[in-house]
This record gives C-alpha cells, sequence and structure tokens, in this order.
C-alpha cells in the first residue's frame, strides 16, 4: 500500500525512469520497437500537453495586454492631436468672425462719409473707454481741435474736450461734460435750454431733456435730432425718448436713450467742417467751420465752453 504514495510523490522521478528504460529498450529492439517508439512520443506528448497549452495562453495574454497598451498610447496621441487641431480651428473661426465684423463696420463708415457730402470727417480709432469719456488716436497733428463734434453713422457720440498731439478726449452724451443741443425730429419741438445733458447717475446710460413745456407734445418713442443751435450739423440722431416724466409745475423732463453706445465703438468721425444749411447759418455756427473757431478762454467753465 505505501508503493502508490510513494509513486505518487515522486511522480517526476518515475516518469523520467520509464521513459529511459524504455528508450533502452527500443534502441535494443531495434526496427522491431516501433510499438515501444509510439509510445513514448504519445507519452512525451501527453506529458508536455499542459505546458503548451500554458505557454501559447501566457504569450497570447502578453501580446493582448502589450497591443492594449500600446493602443491606447496611440489613441490619446491621436485624441491630443485633434484637440489641438480643434483648439487651432476655433481660434481661427474666431479671428474670421472679427475680421467679417471690421470688415462690415469699416464697409459703414466708408459708405457714411462717401454719401455725408456737407461734412468733412476724420476717421479715428478708440484707443480706451471709462466713465462716459474715449480717448481717439486723432489730435493736434491731424487737424483736431477742441469743441469739435465726434460722430459714427449711427448718430453723435460726443465732444472733443481735451486735445494731445496725437490724441484727445471725447466726452461722450454719458458725461457730464457733454451738452448738446437737441429737438425732437417729429414736430422740431425743443425744450426751454435745448439741451440734453447726461444724466446725474454715472450707472445711468440714461440721458435727459429737461425743461420741456408742459402743453409741448412730446411723447415716448419720439426720435431726438441735433438742433441748428448745436455745434453739430441739425438732424444727426442723438437719442430716442423713452419716459416722458410729467408734474405739476410748468416744466417737464424726458429720459433719452442715446443712439450710440460709447463702450462699443472701435472708430469714430470727427467732425472737422461743416456745409450749413440756411437754418443752420442764423445760429452761432454760421462759417460752419469748427477747425479754425476761436479759442475759448480759460477763465469759462467746462458746461460754458461745450453748451450751445
Amino acid at each position: 500500500m505505501r508503493l502508490f504514495p510513494t509513486l505518487t510523490g515522486n511522480r517526476p522521478l518515475a516518469l523520467l525512469v520509464a521513459l529511459t528504460l524504455l528508450s533502452l529498450l527500443s534502441m535494443a529492439l531495434g526496427t522491431k520497437a516501433t510499438i515501444v517508439h509510439k509510445s513514448v512520443r504519445r507519452v512525451a506528448a501527453m506529458s508536455a500537453y499542459p505546458f503548451l497549452v500554458a505557454q501559447r495562453a501566457t504569450a497570447s495574454g502578453t501580446d493582448y495586454v502589450l497591443d492594449l497598451f500600446l493602443g491606447y498610447n496611440d489613441l490619446r496621441t491621436e485624441n491630443e492631436a485633434r484637440a489641438h487641431d480643434l483648439v487651432k480651428m476655433k481660434q481661427s473661426l474666431t479671428r474670421l468672425v472679427e475680421v467679417q465684423r471690421e470688415n462690415r463696420r469699416l464697409r459703414t463708415m466708408l459708405k457714411f462719409q462717401r454719401d455725408e457730402r456737407r461734412l468733412s470727417l476724420l476717421p479715428a480709432s478708440v484707443l480706451g473707454t471709462a466713465k462716459g469719456l474715449l480717448t481717439i488716436d486723432r489730435g493736434a497733428l491731424h487737424g483736431v481741435r477742441e469743441s469739435m463734434g465726434v460722430i459714427t453713422a449711427d448718430g453723435v457720440v460726443g465732444i472733443i474736450t481735451e486735445v494731445g498731439g496725437r490724441a484727445s478726449t471725447v466726452a461722450t452724451l454719458h458725461h457730464p461734460y457733454c451738452n448738446v443741443g437737441a429737438m425732437v425730429r417729429r414736430n422740431r419741438i425743443r425744450a426751454y435750454d435745448g439741451i440734453i445733458k447726461a444724466s446725474k447717475s454715472d450707472l445711468s446710460v440714461i440721458c435727459t431733456l429737461e425743461y420741456i413745456d408742459i402743453n409741448d407734445d412730446v411723447r415716448q418713442g419720439d426720435l431726438v435730432v441735433t438742433s441748428p443751435e448745436s455745434v453739430f450739423p441739425s438732424g444727426y440722431p442723438v437719442g430716442t425718448i423713452t419716459r416722458v416724466h410729467h408734474s405739476e409745475t410748468l416744466w417737464r423732463y424726458a429720459d433719452v436713450m442715446p443712439s450710440v453706445d460709447p463702450y462699443r465703438l472701435d472708430e469714430v468721425f470727427v467732425v472737422i467742417k461743416a456745409s450749413l444749411t440756411a437754418e443752420e447759418l442764423a445760429g452761432p455756427s454760421a462759417t460752419g467751420d469748427f477747425s479754425n473757431a476761436p479759442e475759448m478762454p480759460d477763465n469759462r467753465t467746462i458746461q460754458d465752453r461745450f453748451a450751445p
């Protein structure tokens, strides 16, 4: 009974001895040992089968893991390249859209400058904005003087208040330094002082048309334009009345939304010279040539200097 456990525990050694004996027997018998030879080969094949299966499985798993790792790296590299290309395409698209917008703006400016025959206009680019003031890239070297008007194709922007050699400051309709003579286009009604003023709040984009006679026909939605008394030629859009405030006094006032948002401007025109109409010739700007206007005395207030 102890023989079988002994053989089981020494199976490799017993198999080796058996194969050795069978090999010697085959050599001794010569050509008559075919059966022994086949038996030896069959036993050897059966003994090696588990090792061959394990080797194949190991090789297949290794190849799978290697292919998975290399494929993941290739896929990640490809995704990174495509993401980079996508970013470049978005940047190019953004630049293209900006170029198209600039092209439309410049076409509009060119058409306005070509069609507006009564004005001599100087194109200028906006360098910066702050608290209702614009800085433009045109100054005294380009013929710019204080009190000149600044407009766009959409309407009035403001008035030149400070002039440097190559740059100037524009007080827009949102700034208290800018007072523009105005009237209601529908019926040419002017307020008592006839001036569009900035609101008293720095945070408000609304302007004010004050001292409107209580009997004057002024309505919400009326377009307000420059009057002949203005430093601008008459008829240019200033804004739209959004609300008329009623009171128990003889005067009313109206909120006016400016036609031009100064914080969205990239280019403007400085009005260098204007050919005036017969009505405007009767006003204070009879010459129509703002480039030769006399300088104001230094002791005058800014409101007096730019009031119509």
